[in-house]
């Protein structure tokens, strides 16, 4: 027996407790959800506790139908996010907004933004940040630890995945990566909504690859999001 076959049989003798089953009418379904929703919430721990926002602008280009904002963010334990804020040049009125979350890029959000392809553009499908600024939406993109701006230099990690060697480590305080990527995520989000160019009510994310999958857990996680791609 491989390991594989090991996982298999845990689910034949563990089948999934939170399968929405029947949920025919909306009464059921909602019941379902919210009960789901608190498993999540008790899955990920206690969530990491940010500081009142905090913005710093560190500068500003005007790239002619959008102006980019480099920006960094007060997060939780005195940590900081650099992003990029992209806005739509000659809005009249409140827009809609995005959050694009880059994924496993060297380069992180520089590429999701259209500053800097990297080494992983093989298509034109990484600046998707960019692409929705050009269509009229507000987006905000930002580095995750490790990568872009927050990478980790000066650290060998001997091959290894850089987001298992970060998970391992964060686990041993009983705090899983994924509630501190949400934590960083949802600062941002806060960053995001107080700008006066957004409207609150149309709010989306996106993401590719690890981004995408952040994506799902953001929406899951908070009610600000009314869309994901």
């Amino acid at each position: 027996m491989n390991f594989r076959d090991l996982v298999g049989k845990l689910g034949e003798e563990r089948p999934p407790r939170m399968r929405c089953v029947g949920g025919d009418s909306s009464d059921e379904f909602r019941a379902w959800q919210d009960g789901f929703l608190a498993k999540l919430h008790e899955l990920r721990g206690e969530p990491l506790v940010a500081p009142p926002l905090q913005v710093e602008e560190l500068g500003r280009v005007d790239c002619g139908d959008h102006i980019r904002l480099h920006l960094r963010i007060g997060s939780v334990l005195q940590s900081r996010i650099p992003a990029y804020l992209l806005i739509p040049s000659g809005l009249s009125e409140r827009a809609p907004a995005i959050l694009a979350l880059h994924g496993h890029f060297v380069n992180g959000k520089e590429r999701v933004a259209g500053v800097s392809p990297g080494p992983e553009a093989e298509d034109d499908r990484g600046d998707y940040g960019l692409s929705m600024a050009r269509a009229g939406y507000v987006v905000l993109c930002f580095d995750w630890w490790g990568w872009g701006e927050r990478a980790e230099e000066g650290f060998d990690f001997g091959g290894r995945e850089i987001c298992n060697v970060k998970h391992n480590a964060a686990v041993l305080y009983g705090v899983p990566l994924l509630s501190i990527c949400l934590s960083d995520a949802q600062r941002v989000l806060d960053a995001l909504l107080a700008r006066s160019e957004v409207d609150p009510d149309r709010v989306g994310v996106m993401g590719n690859s690890f981004g995408g999958r952040m994506s799902m857990y953001v929406t899951i996680f908070d009610a600000r999001i009314r869309a994901a791609l």
